[in-house]
């Protein structure tokens, strides 16, 4: 089939909706997809630009589609052809250079030419990858920003790094103390005459021992902070810093997620109501600290994923509705709680256990129960629903819930013939783009009032020729000319 690009004819299209609707779905088949490129319309362009399902002969066609903002999501497509990526990579625009590097299949010659890329933004995208020969001379860049990148990278090769070690940027150096790679450079970062550096030591999870001492006696509440919140930190310096006068420090250690249980809960009991809060939000606090804390901070508690189950229950049973989303927001809440929540009145609490990764078939079973449309909607369109409940949803009054149906992944020929007994617009859109319909029904089809229909049917490749002659005097002028165009190249 040829490829067809209707430059200079384009009519629009009223709204072109349901073509949007398909563009723009990840589980959209790539045959429907690949039709729906041939429609000459940017909007759509940029969906299917963007969707992860889009197949390399429909990138490498709206690569050259004028549109930086398109050439931009094509570059960073995981299925854009690596000799359209070669051409992307010297676009004269340097957002779709950049959006090249970005890109995990890019290819190792594209790598060494965009090293010298004219622009900064560029090589500093280029620096965040793991090339150490890149990474070499890219160290020495002019930019303190690509400088700044390469410095935090841990393949940055060592006598690179020591050269950084000595940048006259104090951002450069702070981004050096904080590489994992760095361990022989800290010790000397740690005596540097900016904060921001001594802090990023800090927070640097491969600091020695000894460095943790010294810095622990640093005047610097950022230090300080940043110190005691490093999960990497002894506890005999997580306990000193549990007594300083900061309670931002106090705080910063009740945050810790490695700090020890006795330290906790201390903080738990301390006087600053931020302290207690931090320990109420750690999820490394235990559960018998939690329990305390369920009072003053329920909140916290309910988001909190070491709750225990009973707190869990209590906070759904008797808290304010900002306190059971938070529980129906907790991955931990357990599924039968999850399936109470669902039956409550407000929207957000049922929409939040509905998306929970632990709801069942139960959960979204019930959701589909809902006078709600949108409910109805998201149990239609998840795999997790019954199929008994997504046969019911078929024949729901509502057009956008059996809409839904048409994207979830359970779908089959007995829900599409279902489905096929009220066809919506977009289930009859579908069957239009899709190669695999009958010829009987693309004649059908090719009757609609609606002008996209008609454009689906011009559009698909197995439509037969007395189909497209017919179409070919449409009253609608891109439908026309689309049909003859197909015609022609038959």
């Amino acid at each position: 089939m040829q490829s067809l690009n209707f430059v200079g004819m384009y009519v629009r299209m009223p709204k072109q909706i349901l073509f949007r609707k398909i563009a723009s779905n990840p589980r959209a088949p790539p045959e429907l997809l690949i039709s729906i490129s041939n429609l000459e319309d940017k909007g759509l362009w940029r969906l299917l630009a963007q969707n992860p399902k889009t197949p390399p002969e429909v990138l490498d066609k709206l690569a050259n589609s004028g549109d930086e903002g398109i050439r931009i999501y094509v570059a960073s497509h995981p299925n854009c052809p690596p000799d359209k990526l070669r051409e992307l990579s010297r676009d004269p625009s340097p957002h779709v250079r950049r959006a090249v590097l970005e890109n995990p299949n890019v290819p190792a010659d594209v790598l060494n030419e965009l090293s010298r890329d004219p622009q900064a933004e560029v090589r500093a995208k280029l620096a965040e990858l793991r090339y150490p020969e890149i990474l070499s001379i890219l160290s020495l860049d002019q930019s303190k920003e690509v400088r700044k990148v390469v410095a935090s990278n841990p393949k940055t090769p060592v006598d690179a790094l020591i050269h950084l070690s000595r940048d006259p940027s104090p951002e450069v150096r702070a981004s050096l103390a904080s590489n994992p790679a760095a361990t022989q450079l800290l010790e000397y970062l740690a005596e540097d005459s900016e904060e921001i550096v001594r802090a990023s030591v800090a927070s640097n999870r491969m600091i020695s021992d000894d460095i943790q001492r010294k810095l622990a006696n640093n005047g610097s509440i950022y230090v300080l902070e940043a110190l005691a919140r490093n999960p990497a930190v002894k506890k005999e310096v997580l306990e000193k810093l549990a007594n300083h006068e900061s309670e931002w420090v106090r705080r910063a250690v009740a945050s810790n997620t490695s700090a020890p249980k006795d330290l906790l809960e201390k903080l738990s009991r301390d006087k600053s109501p931020n302290v207690r809060a931090a320990v109420a939000s750690n999820p490394s606090s235990p559960p018998e600290i939690l329990m305390k804390l369920a009072e003053e901070f329920p909140k916290a508690v309910a988001s909190n994923q070491n709750a225990p189950e009973a707190i869990l229950r209590r906070l759904a049973a008797e808290g304010s509705d900002d306190i059971k989303l938070a529980v129906a927001e907790n991955r931990k809440c357990p599924k039968d709680l999850l399936l109470s929540l669902v039956r409550s009145d407000n929207l957000e609490i049922r929409n939040a256990a509905a998306k929970n990764p632990n709801a069942t078939s139960e959960v979204l079973d019930e959701l589909a129960k809902s006078a709600n449309v949108y409910l109805r909607i998201l149990a239609a369109s998840d795999p997790r629903t019954s199929f008994e409940t997504l046969r019911k949803l078929a024949a729901d009054d509502n057009e956008e819930v059996r809409d839904a149906l048409l994207f979830n992944p359970k779908l089959n020929m007995e829900l599409i013939a279902k489905l096929s007994e009220r066809p919506t617009p977009l289930m009859k859109l579908r069957l239009a783009l899709d190669p695999n319909t009958s010829p009987k029904i693309l004649e059908k089809l090719a009757e609609e009032r609606d002008e996209e229909i008609r454009l689906a049917v011009a559009l698909n490749a197995s439509t037969p020729i007395e189909v497209l002659a017919k179409l070919s005097n449409d009253q609608n002028e891109l439908v026309r000319k689309l049909a003859l165009s197909r015609a022609l190249f038959r």
